[in-house]
């Protein structure tokens, strides 16, 4: 027999869309710091050349 969600107030939907919450802002705040890094890296190069 499954065990239905909803167990103890868990609720195994709401706790994946957390998840995929979770992981979209961690890729997102990923993609924000490499394009920073990318941009400080450029300013340097044409302030060395």
């Amino acid at each position: 027999m499954a065990l239905q969600a909803g167990f103890n107030g868990f609720d195994r939907e709401v706790l994946e869309r957390k998840f995929v919450d979770y992981v979209r802002s961690i890729q997102k705040l990923d993609l924000a710091l490499m394009e920073s890094l990318l941009d400080e890296a450029l300013l340097e190069r044409s302030h060395s050349g």
